[in-house]
């Protein structure tokens, strides 16, 4: 009678974004193939095909991978949908197992194969792959936001450093730097060259206009006093560092206006957690999009404790 580890050949994988490396090991841990094939779903049936050519009657293949969520994650949809058992290895353990080798290896070929001995000495205990779509697509809107938020802080960076050549005493302008009534008015008034002709009743209608009310003619007074104290700031190029300004400032309002749409999509998709994360105190509807990314499917981990250790 067949141990039931002979029943099976361990397919290790070794995932990248361009191409994925596979090795294949029998129960003694003996190699039998590798392949390494494009991360596109054209190219996995070349995977298929490869471990098919290794095993005969009665065995089966068990596939193990340390990413099924990103750059895994097609291939780990595609096996399951052939009906194949998939594992996810924790890259920890893969990690364990390179580093018990008397010579070190730093090849995709060997880290598949790394993956495959995991498989093999512990896959009773290594947890089903499931690449759930929701967890995958809260986790690409985290990711987008994230990236949106520090473009615009590079932004408002610039515009800051334009801006101080013009405007000596911008800061006393508005409350917010940044405010939707203050980048209006950097980008119409990027330097007081655009402002001349102005009158304080123009301004203030201006001010008033975009927000909604809340400015007036009093701050239109009080920003023609400040640029009148500055004194003349007229520069070289001005009209090019206008249109920088005025430039940096769209981009800025553009970027805003994704995150906005990035966050109402998260909001949109939270009702999916059942976390109720935004019950507790100080926990925006963008805090628990970030949480919930970052932990994953919180019933991974059979305990506290063990969730605690996994985030240590």
């Amino acid at each position: 009678m067949l141990h039931p580890k002979m029943r099976h050949v361990y397919v290790g994988l070794d995932i990248h974004r361009q191409t994925h490396t596979a090795v294949i090991i029998n129960c003694f841990g003996e190699k039998l193939g590798e392949i390494t094939f494009n991360n596109k779903p054209s190219e996995f049936d070349k995977l298929l095909k490869e471990v098919k050519s290794h095993i005969g009657a009665g065995i089966t293949p068990v596939f193990g991978l340390e990413d099924v969520q990103s750059s895994g994650r097609s291939l780990a949809v595609f096996l399951l949908s052939k009906s194949k058992a998939v594992k996810y290895v924790n890259p920890s353990l893969t990690y364990s197992e390179r580093h018990n080798q008397t010579i070190l290896h730093k090849t995709d070929a060997h880290d598949a194969l790394c993956v495959a001995r995991v498989l093999l000495n512990r896959m009773e205990e290594l947890p089903d792959a499931d690449p759930k779509d929701t967890f995958w697509m809260l986790s690409q809107l985290v990711s987008r936001r994230t990236a949106m938020v520090k473009a615009s802080v590079a932004l408002k960076n610039q515009i800051h450093a334009y801006i101080i050549h013009h405007y000596p005493s911008y800061r006393k302008f508005f409350y917010v730097f940044d405010c939707k009534t203050a980048l209006e008015f950097w980008e119409k008034y990027p330097s007081p060259a655009k402002l001349k002709g102005t009158d304080v009743k123009a301004l203030g209608e201006f001010l008033k206009s975009n927000s909604h009310g809340f400015l007036n003619e009093d701050r239109a007074v009080e920003i023609l006093e400040y640029v009148e104290k500055d004194g003349d700031t007229t520069n070289e190029y001005q009209d090019t560092r206008d249109f920088l300004i005025s430039s940096a400032v769209r981009q800025l309002k553009a970027n805003n206006a994704e995150i906005t749409g990035v966050e109402k999509q998260i909001k949109g998709l939270l009702p999916l957690f059942d976390y109720k994360l935004e019950t507790m105190k100080g926990i925006d509807s963008t805090t628990a999009a970030i949480l919930i990314a970052e932990i994953g499917d919180i019933n991974r981990f059979s305990s506290a404790d063990k969730f605690w250790y996994r985030k240590l």
